[in-house]
């Protein structure tokens, strides 16, 4: 991976990176890097363009297109925290849910 950016979105910080095995552009949620990172001397020339403005315009067209209903048990550690991101309020003794988006 060539880091390119860190860029915030919806509360959440993003990589924006060049994946040099695929040849093409990924975003990485920064909270899911657990592992040791391997860092090298290795230069890179990053691609031309904003690359925090791309992976910006592409993590808000995965949310546009993004949304899901889902089922969580009541009371859960799933509960609490997907409830906050939750699009709809569901009925009370139910579990969180989304709502999709109108295509």
């Amino acid at each position: 991976m060539e880091p390119l950016a860190l860029v915030k979105h919806e509360g959440r910080w993003h990589l924006a990176s060049q994946d040099r095995a695929r040849k093409a552009p990924r975003t990485f949620l920064l909270s899911r890097i657990v592992g040791p990172v391997t860092t090298t001397r290795t230069v890179f020339v990053p691609p031309e363009g904003d690359a925090a403005a791309a992976a910006l315009n592409e993590l808000d067209r995965i949310l546009a297109n993004g949304r899901v209903r889902i089922r969580v048990a009541p009371g859960s550690d799933a509960e609490t925290r997907l409830s906050r991101r939750a699009a709809s309020v569901p009925a009370e003794g139910s579990s969180c849910s989304t709502t999709p988006t109108p295509t």
